[in-house]
């Protein structure tokens, strides 16, 4: 399962500060939603423990 450690900087715009690669806004939009489905799957997962 992907982690927010991962989406949130690219859709920060981590990518440009390192490499000058410069995502499409679209790009950005969805690492931000899937970071936040990533955090519904965990706490998802935490309340069937």
């Amino acid at each position: 399962m992907r982690s927010d450690l991962m989406d949130v900087p690219i859709a920060l715009g981590i990518l440009h500060l390192f490499g000058g690669l410069l995502l499409n806004p679209m790009f950005s939009g969805a690492a931000m939603s899937l970071s936040s489905v990533s955090v519904l799957f965990n706490v998802l997962q935490f309340e069937r423990l």
